[in-house]
């Protein structure tokens, strides 16, 4: 019954959208690695292993949801960190662990060829992970990805970051480019060029709202004057809003919303 919810929770995990930008709030991935470490140990430590890898099989599993839970495991064993070995944390074999990088690999190559992770929700954040494992496989991957308008847009989504600034008076969200990333991808400033011309179509409106603000942060960044742009490079949240709000009556205008 244990293995069904571990199950149940990690075919869930994509569709819970939290904003967890702030001082005080814990990491939303970290709320997932609390219940996995909870669950598995209420678990026989005979079936860890196969209940683990089932979950991993399950194609309904996204494989960012499978790189948070491989990384707990490979940090316990001290892969691809500076830290020694745990041995008190350590929830499955060394060879269980290894077979789960085979299996991750496979679903992540799968979801890269069929373009699938393009539609999920933070369908690319597994690549990290993925590049532990191969990076020569991930940098060809990711040339390999940007084929249209739309891979382009989520290419940029994942590679902006999100923090928060904290004044005298006040503190805001902000947004930043990671430049260094997107440029494993595409050229930044061809991808500037592209996104300017973007939101003046049709097409712009129908992003979902966090596809928008990305695209408008992107810009809005990229469009600095003077300014050697690089990851402190951020732009407010309210900037963001009010420069939607220019494109959306400029849509009105046009009529795009006819």
């Amino acid at each position: 019954m244990i293995c069904f919810w571990l199950k149940w929770l990690s075919q869930q995990w994509h569709t819970f959208k939290v904003d967890d930008i702030g001082f005080f709030t814990i990491p939303f991935r970290w709320r997932l690695l609390f219940c996995v470490d909870r669950l598995l140990n209420l678990v026989d430590v005979s079936e860890r292993g196969t209940c683990i890898k089932d979950i991993f099989n399950d194609l309904s599993v996204q494989p960012t949801t499978l790189a948070l839970i491989l990384e707990d495991f490979e940090n316990a064993h001290g892969r691809f960190t500076d830290k020694e070995p745990n041995e008190g944390k350590q929830k499955l074999t060394l060879e269980d662990v290894i077979e789960l990088e085979g299996l991750f690999k496979k679903r992540a190559v799968d979801a890269l060829d069929t373009r699938a992770v393009l539609n999920e929700y933070q369908g690319l954040y597994f690549l990290w992970m993925l590049n532990k494992l191969d990076s020569e496989l991930t940098a060809r991957k990711k040339k390999e990805l940007v084929t249209d308008t739309n891979s382009l847009v989520k290419v940029i989504g994942y590679c902006m970051s999100r923090g928060v600034t904290t004044t005298s008076r006040d503190s805001y969200k902000t947004w930043s480019i990671r430049k260094e990333t997107l440029s494993e991808y595409y050229d930044s400033q061809e991808a500037f060029k592209q996104m300017t011309s973007f939101i003046c179509t049709k097409e712009f409106l129908e992003l979902n709202t966090d596809d928008q603000m990305n695209i408008t942060a992107f810009i809005l960044i990229m469009s600095h004057q003077g300014t050697e742009i690089d990851d402190r490079t951020s732009v407010s949240e309210e900037a963001i809003n009010r420069k939607m709000q220019e494109i959306t009556e400029t849509h009105r205008q046009t009529g795009h919303f006819d």
